[in-house]
């Protein structure tokens, strides 16, 4: 099977360059036409491929860091409609707090995502607390082998019990590439946990290289992207710490409610 990228939405400059790119590394990719490159198996037209089963564990990293951008991050954070319906979640939610204007991704070096964000990262104890404030829906996607499929980005608060005033409502989830290495090691591919547990260093390095292009970080100017990679292996680790610099970033624009 092979990896099914939408090149759709970019411009000729930014595709040809990315088509360079997934050529090198033999990801199949769909070009300007509505026609459907997808291999023979599981993966059907309409449907999500299923990226855990597509590629060799040798070449795995680019084609799911590149999917991961292509099929999702850029679908979801450049829709003309994504600060206005943040805008809108809180002021219906009635959650009164700002909200940071970029999306935390967090691998977690073990690959567990048994527990949600929220929970391993309240597991620090202490002051600080962060709540699951739901999910918003961002946009429907309308082109390639995902037609139909909604998107949702996982909105959290952030408190801290001896400051009141210090909270922030931010938007974080689980970078799903991490099930298919999840599956890999269980089952199609056999990788040792070594070298499912060095898989998040790789990822964070090809992810930083590809969002440091010119052209990329022009398509994702409007809202930013942060990847944090968590060692849940070393329990003097605390993911509070690492959301909580994302969460107040000086760098970084909020948005407020109506």
């Amino acid at each position: 099977m092979s990896v099914y990228i939408s090149c759709f939405n970019i411009d000729e400059d930014s595709r040809e360059e990315i088509e360079n790119e997934l050529n090198k590394h033999h990801i199949r990719h769909e070009k300007t036409t509505e026609r459907l490159l997808l291999s023979k198996g599981d993966n059907q037209a309409g449907a999500p491929v299923d990226i855990g089963r597509a590629l060799p564990a040798g070449d795995v990293i680019p084609g799911l860091c590149w999917a991961y951008v292509l099929n999702y991050l850029k679908i979801v954070l450049t829709t003309s409609s994504i600060y206005k319906t943040i805008q809108d979640y809180l002021t219906e939610k009635n959650l009164n707090c700002d909200c940071t204007r970029k999306l935390i991704v967090v691998w977690i070096k073990s690959c567990d995502m048994e527990n949600t964000l929220d929970v391993v990262a309240n597991k620090s104890g202490g002051r600080r607390k962060i709540t699951d404030s739901g999910k918003i829906h961002v946009t429907t996607n309308s082109i390639g082998g995902q037609i139909g499929r909604p998107f949702a980005l996982n909105i959290f608060r952030y408190n801290d019990d001896s400051n009141p005033v210090n909270q922030r409502c931010f938007l974080a989830e689980y970078c799903t590439p991490m099930q298919c290495v999840q599956t890999m090691e269980k089952g199609y591919a056999g990788i040792s946990a070594t070298t499912k547990q060095g898989m998040g260093e790789s990822f964070k390095e090809k992810f930083k290289e590809i969002m440091s292009r010119r052209k990329m970080m022009k398509l994702f100017s409007n809202f930013k992207v942060s990847f944090v990679l968590f060692n849940d292996t070393d329990p003097r680790n605390r993911l509070m710490d690492l959301l909580e610099r994302e969460i107040f970033d000086q760098e970084c624009d909020v948005i407020t409610g109506n």
